[in-house]
Parts: structure tokens; sequence; C-alpha cells
């Protein structure tokens, strides 16, 4: 109920909020160009080692249509917030942010960038761009889990009928994986108080 509470004020000033989300900020430790919608729908990969078919070797992003100049946070969380899956996001976070890290600086060091970031510096944008994580949770996550049963009729004439519009969200919702995720989420974001910054 608390929570619930918290996400009607993030529904009322959804706009204003979401509208200032990747803006500089005082304190920004660094900033990077974001893709900014960083979903494994966005990524290719390659598959060249005849050992390990199905293991990628290469990874490029593509579809860079909302790219801008901000904090790493933003697309991290973004990524965190669509593209993982719950077991490994619960189990396997502090991991992933750890292999990102790493690869950030070995490529900094390949291109002789001299103030490299810290692993600090990385946790602090992530934590204080939580709030886009937020965003990317309820703005995408819905759509990118949604089943192909239930995508077949998005349209805009489906879309601008508001009963055939709360009917699709019933069925989206009552996905078990996405309620799960939701739920994890949510805890995660009030404990970390993210529900209370706006």
């Amino acid at each position: 109920e608390k929570i619930a509470q918290k996400l009607h004020n993030f529904n009322d000033n959804f706009n204003t909020i979401c509208a200032h989300l990747a803006d500089h900020r005082e304190g920004d430790r660094f900033v990077v160009m974001n893709h900014g919608d960083l979903t494994v729908l966005n990524i290719m990969y390659a598959y060249d080692d005849p050992k390990q078919p199905k293991k990628p070797t290469r990874a490029i992003f593509v579809d860079f249509q909302l790219n801008f100049y901000g904090s790493p946070g933003c697309d991290l969380n973004f990524f965190l917030n669509t593209s993982v899956q719950l077991d490994l996001l619960k189990e396997r976070r502090e991991d992933l942010i750890n292999v990102y890290y790493k690869t950030l600086k070995e490529s900094l060091e390949y291109l002789h960038y001299e103030n490299i970031p810290t692993l600090e510096d990385l946790k602090y944008e992530l934590r204080a761009r939580e709030l886009y994580g937020l965003f990317a949770m309820f703005g995408f996550l819905p759509i990118l889990t949604m089943p192909k049963e239930l995508s077949g009729d998005n349209s805009i004439e489906t879309m601008v009928n508001e009963e055939n519009v709360r009917a699709k969200y019933q069925k989206v919702f009552a996905q078990e994986r996405l309620q799960a995720q939701l739920k994890y989420a949510l805890k995660r974001f009030d404990d970390l108080g993210v529900l209370d910054e706006f």
C-alpha cells in the first residue's frame, strides 16, 4: 500500500520526472554517450567459435535512435531493469556491474584515457540514476515481455480504444514473470529510497 501511494505520485508527475531523468546533475562523476534504448533487442551478437556455437564471441549495439550524452547510470539501469533475467539480477547484479566496469576500464586504458573513473564512481552513477531504471521498468519492460499472442493486434486503431487498452494491460500485467520482476524491483527501489525521490 505504501509503495502503491508512491507510485501514484510517480504517475501523477510522470512527464515532468521523465523529462529530466537524463539531465546533467551537479556531482556527476563522469558522462558517456548513452544508447538510450539499451535492451538485449538492440545488441547484435556474433557466434564465431565452432567449439562453442551458442556462445557469443562479439557484440555490437544497434539502433541508435535515442542516444544522448549523460550518466552511464542511465543506460545501465535501463538494461538491468529490462533485459536481465530475475534470478540473475537477484544473484549476480554486482558481478554484472563488476564485469561492465572491468571492460570499461580496459577499453579506456587501451585508448590511453588518463582520468579513468573508479568502480566507486560507476556505482555512484548507478545509484544516482536508479529512477531511470524505474522509468524503464514501467515504460518498456511490459512491452518487452509481452507474449506474441498478446502483441498480434497492437495497432493504432486498437490502442485508441480505451477498453481495448485496459484489457490488454490487464493481460500483460497478469504475466507471472512480469509480476515477479516488478515485485522484486519495487521492493528494491523502495528499500533504496528511490520511490521517495519524486
